[in-house]
């Protein structure tokens, strides 16, 4: 059986045999460029030149697949400020109407931010941003505005209750 050296990459292998070659050719290992030699030839010769190679050689190399990305769009002015605006306006729902106030904020910043991406399609983003803005926005509304009215009718029915009370001579403190 034939020992082969290989010559690839400015470097010498080998001895080996015809099964590693054929081996390395499939792993890519070896190219059909890359030169071999075995006892007996005068010269190093090119892997494509060798039909006991050939088969093995000339299958191309499959190139793995390319996946490409879109830029990164800067996010359009007021897309992040809606969604921050957004989720404070539901944690301080409950503070004097800091829901209300923050969540017609986020609204606000959602539509400014939209007008600028659809103006601006290819310049900015922040689609995601506006989506969350919005929703929290509008969560934080509502109960800012149902803490608002729980907060009117007891202290209405607090008023009530005192001016009762008033009425008939009782005294609400000792």
């Amino acid at each position: 059986m034939d020992q082969w050296y290989c010559m690839a990459g400015g470097n010498q292998y080998g001895p080996v045999d015809e099964g590693t070659v054929r081996t390395w050719l499939a792993e890519r290992r070896l190219q059909p460029t890359d030169q071999v030699w075995k006892e007996g030839w005068d010269d190093w010769r090119p892997l494509s030149q060798l039909q006991k190679f050939g088969a093995v050689s000339a299958t191309p190399a499959v190139a793995a697949p390319q996946v490409v990305y879109p830029p990164q769009l800067p996010t359009a002015p007021g897309a992040v400020a809606s969604m921050v605006c957004g989720i404070i306006s539901v944690v301080f729902a409950g503070m004097c109407g800091m829901g209300v106030i923050l969540g017609i904020i986020a609204l606000v910043q959602k539509a400014k931010a939209m007008n600028y991406i659809r103006t601006y399609p290819h310049q900015y983003g922040g689609k995601g941003f506006c989506t969350a803005g919005q929703v929290l926005g509008i969560i934080g509304t509502i109960l800012g505005s149902l803490v608002l009215v729980y907060w009117v009718v007891w202290l209405s029915l607090v008023g009530v209750f005192f001016s009762a009370a008033a009425s008939h001579g009782m005294h609400a403190l000792p």
